[in-house]
């Protein structure tokens, strides 16, 4: 059954509202496609500028390799220190599961462990101020090993006390 679509049906439902909504997105498809050119253009430039940095410092190291003759490692070792320098290393993400201290923290010291173990005895026995004072001890003392990190938390677990 073919219906009879009149002139103000068209407009709203018809094929006139399908251009009109073309015709007014059209404007937003020509900007994106626009953006969309420049970064091109842009990541083009970015590459050139690239592959001229990596030039000119290949023909510095064959100068100065001309000039004064050095050991690749030594090289190497400068440019290694040279990136770190430039770009820090990133965050310790992973963590220990039970703790929340960082799994990459260096060995355990075992002076530590005993200090750690006798704050978490004073801890646990609510002789807080006692513990307080160890968890210090261990964190001024072994700042940089996991239990100074345990030794932390639980000191801002005893913030209040």
């Amino acid at each position: 059954m073919a219906e009879k679509v009149g002139l103000f049906g068209q407009m709203l439902w018809g094929q006139w509202a399908e251009r009109s909504a073309i015709n007014r997105n059209a404007a937003s498809l020509e900007t994106v496609e626009g953006r969309v050119a420049d970064l091109r253009d842009t990541i083009e430039k970015q590459n050139d500028e690239i592959v001229r940095l990596r030039a000119m410092i290949v023909g510095l190291a064959e100068v100065v390799k001309g000039v004064a003759p050095f050991d690749s490692a030594d090289l190497e070792r400068a440019v290694k220190d040279a990136y770190l320098q430039l770009v820090p290393p990133p965050a310790v993400t992973s963590t220990d599961p039970y703790r929340g201290t960082p799994a990459s923290l260096p060995e355990d010291s075992p002076v530590a462990q005993e200090l750690l173990a006798q704050a978490q005895k004073l801890h646990y026995s609510k002789q807080f101020k006692e513990a307080k004072a160890v968890y210090e001890q261990i964190v001024a003392q072994h700042g940089a090993t996991k239990q100074a990190a345990t030794a932390k938390t639980q000191l801002a677990n005893l913030r209040s006390v």
